[in-house]
């Protein structure tokens, strides 16, 4: 065990997840609702959903006497300790290209308690961590908490950048799962009209789903089908047509959500945001989703199902020739 003047200096080490990993659960769960999005991060990685290990790599920053072999289990500390900080990153790679990085990385963070841009280790460190992952090209931070965003502009100027937003301010909302209480049901037996389906997504609706999704390319096709394929999705058919859906991302969020225009205005993106969050809620996840500030109808329509706001967010970025 670790005695109090070792604890220094820290650093970010690889944290192995597994079967039993600790209370780190129990203690996310507690700081709801800021860690909504890194506890579904965790139980897809946890459930297996997506088959490759090493597509999703968890870091804390930990006292580097500690972890002489640069990595932790999970179940080895005390999470809800907090005279030691609760710090975490997760690197998702990717199989596919976009914003000029190949493979693509979403970048996620999580800290309880509010990264310190004064604090020279913890910046250099978690330079360190992310300088591994391509710094040269596109740097993306996905739905950053708008509280990181001083300390994720202070790592910009040590890799010579000026940390940017990608024009996206969101709000990151969740749903508390007593909201969704006879919905599974309704789906199942509810009127949603003549010859309307709502069921699952299959890979064959890939291309559609990529097609009308904002930051879709042809590179992104496999990427939307590999979704599909493997995490909860929902489809509302119209004799067979679909005209509605939405799929689950691989950050943990409610995406892509999209209507046929000659479609709207029928409520078939309530059933969408209800089927999945109901698979989510089977699946131990947290129903959460991203809505751009200037949504106002999709805001409207997420207050009414009773989604709440976790918290302010943004996609962060430097450019390639910043």
């Amino acid at each position: 065990m670790c005695t109090q003047n070792q604890l220094s200096p820290f650093a970010f080490v690889e944290v192995e997840i597994g079967g039993g990993n600790g209370n780190l659960v129990e203690t996310l769960e507690s700081l709801m609702p800021s860690s909504a999005q890194m506890l579904n991060i965790l139980r897809i990685k946890t459930l297996k959903l997506f088959k490759g290990v090493n597509s999703f790599r968890f870091y804390s920053y930990e006292p580097l006497a500690c972890t002489i072999q640069r990595s932790i289990d999970a179940s080895s500390r005390d999470w809800s300790d907090t005279s030691r900080p609760l710090f975490l990153v997760c690197l998702i790679s990717t199989e596919y290209s976009m914003e000029g990085e190949s493979p693509y990385t979403y970048r996620m963070m999580y800290s309880r308690e509010t990264p310190d841009p004064s604090d020279e280790l913890l910046a250099t460190e978690f330079a360190k961590l992310i300088g591994t992952s391509n710094a040269s090209g596109e740097m993306v931070f996905a739905t950053v908490d708008m509280r990181y965003r001083p300390f994720l502009c202070k790592i910009a100027t040590k890799f010579g950048k000026t940390m940017d937003s990608m024009g996206t301010r969101t709000w990151a909302l969740y749903l508390p799962k007593a909201k969704a209480d006879g919905w599974k049901r309704e789906i199942k037996y509810g009127r949603a009209g003549k010859d309307i389906t709502v069921k699952p997504l299959s890979s064959g609706d890939a291309t559609t789903v990529n097609s009308h999704w904002k930051w879709g390319t042809l590179e992104s096709d496999p990427h939307i089908r590999d979704q599909i394929e493997k995490l909860p999705s929902a489809g509302v058919f119209s004799n067979d047509d679909l005209v509605s859906w939405g799929i689950l991302c691989l950050t943990g969020t409610i995406s892509a959500l999209q209507t046929q225009e000659s479609h709207r205005r029928r409520g078939f993106g309530e059933l969408i945001m209800k089927s999945i969050s109901t698979q989510m809620i089977e699946h131990e996840m947290v129903p959460f989703c991203e809505v751009e500030l200037d949504t106002t109808a999709s805001r409207k329509m997420m207050d009414k199902l009773g989604f709440i706001v976790a918290f302010d967010a943004a996609w962060m970025s430097w450019p390639h020739n910043n």
